[in-house]
């Protein structure tokens, strides 16, 4: 092992070298472990964070409300993130805003949220609904469907 430099923080000793492939794919394995510790603490939250990844092209926040089984369908659709960025969208159209239109409890483990997204492009405009399924899962909310 080669190292490149040597950076102290916090009387940690970090040792600088070049990555590798591989590094880097282990790394974003444990990224991508402990991201699926947290969750969102809200039906809210939900929402905010899983709308925020439309209007940064982020994917990975997305992921970070999906259920488990969404959660597989993203990876399916994206890839695995070791091997793609999991950017989502382009800069055209862009996210101009988004609402809440219904927020419907089913039970106390379960709502219906509808949201109306709104895009924009040079030459037009669209809106569109998608309805949220969003459950509790021990102390987490996800997103379990899309509609």
């Amino acid at each position: 092992m080669t190292f490149t430099g040597i950076t102290s923080f916090n009387n940690y000793h970090i040792y600088t070298e070049a990555v590798t492939s591989q590094q880097l794919k282990a790394q974003i394995e444990f990224f991508k472990e402990a991201l699926d510790q947290f969750g969102a603490t809200s039906p809210k939250q939900v929402v905010e964070l899983w709308v925020k990844g439309f209007e940064e092209g982020n994917g990975v926040l997305q992921y970070s409300v999906l259920c488990n089984k969404l959660k597989e369908n993203l990876i399916k659709s994206l890839g695995e993130a070791t091997n793609y960025f999991w950017i989502i969208g382009g800069s055209s159209p862009s996210l101009q805003k988004y609402e809440m239109v219904s927020n419907k409890k089913l039970s106390s483990s379960t709502y219906e949220v509808i949201v109306k997204l709104t895009w924009v492009a040079t030459d037009y405009k669209k809106s569109e609904k998608k309805t949220l399924i969003i459950i509790k899962v021990k102390d987490k909310w996800c997103i379990e469907d899309i509609r």
